[in-house]
């Protein structure tokens, strides 16, 4: 990616969706971040709510791939693969859960999912990205399935570094992905 550009947001419904309706303004040499401070009605996987209260991460990585990219059904596993090398560089031993989970102690601590939009020369992918950075115990309580943060983990960050630090490692890694792949 030749550069990273920035689209920053107190509060935006979902961060994929704002991705996916925005899609024309995706260059295709660029990583374009969008980043809500508070997401408040955001989704995972099957449509599953992702409750994501301010101080937490809500964000869309987007960038362009060829059409008819083959390994396009394994961009959340490389993208959750950059975050999992922040997330261990940060000292959290995460492990993965198919298809697009990031755990700790087997408890969910964020959750990736990449949606795509097919353009006229090219397809988007819409890779969001959700990590329990400051929910207490109380804040996952409803959430349905066993669940934690950082701060539960004992690791103390704020979701703007988390954020910076992921797009520097996707800065990093897609690159390479998108090269050895074609």
């Amino acid at each position: 990616m030749k550069c990273v550009r920035w689209k920053i947001f107190d509060s935006l419904p979902s961060t994929n969706r704002y991705a996916k309706e925005s899609s024309e303004e995706v260059k295709e040499d660029e990583l374009l971040v969008i980043w809500a401070r508070e997401q408040t009605a955001g989704h995972g996987q099957f449509q599953r709510q992702w409750i994501a209260p301010a101080g937490n991460v809500s964000v869309t990585f987007c960038f362009c791939v060829p059409l008819g990219w083959k390994p396009l059904s394994q961009s959340a596993l490389k993208v959750s693969q950059s975050v999992a090398t922040v997330l261990r560089q940060l000292g959290v031993p995460c492990t993965f859960k198919w298809p697009n989970d990031l755990l700790v102690s087997n408890h969910k601590l964020a959750g990736v999912l990449c949606e795509t939009v097919v353009k006229r020369d090219h397809m988007l992918v819409c890779a969001g990205i959700g990590i329990n950075v400051r929910a207490t115990a109380q804040d996952l309580s409803n959430v349905g399935q066993p669940a934690t943060s950082l701060h539960l983990a004992g690791v103390e960050t704020d979701a703007e570094t988390l954020v910076h630090l992921i797009a520097k490692q996707l800065q990093e890694d897609l690159p390479l992905y998108l090269r050895n792949n074609h």
